[in-house]
């Protein structure tokens, strides 16, 4: 299974300007290249968090679970993890 959607998550800066600190609804965090995340607005500080969400490619999935891989390094949590269907963007899976 090779599609791509969008998760929502949290962002805050990362450690380089090219790049997003991204944490999941799960509490997975990866280091994301800014090129694969929309956010609501840019975080101003480096301890604000804004909404936003991040490019995902779909590995597997259950009824209600998706397994997703992100473009980016993890943080906390694995390469891949599991994420409730719903923070998943409905248009991008039902593409």
């Amino acid at each position: 299974m090779n599609v791509k959607t969008f998760i929502s998550c949290v962002v805050s800066w990362g450690f380089f300007s090219s790049e997003y600190y991204v944490k999941l609804s799960t509490g997975d965090a990866y280091m994301v290249d800014r090129s694969n995340v929309t956010v609501d607005r840019q975080p101003e500080t480096r301890t604000e968090a804004v909404s936003g969400k991040v490019l995902a490619y779909v590995v597997d999935q259950r009824p209600s679970e998706l397994l997703i891989e992100l473009p980016g390094e993890p943080v906390a949590g694995g390469l891949r993890t599991w994420v409730p269907k719903n923070d998943a963007d409905p248009l991008c899976m039902a593409a």
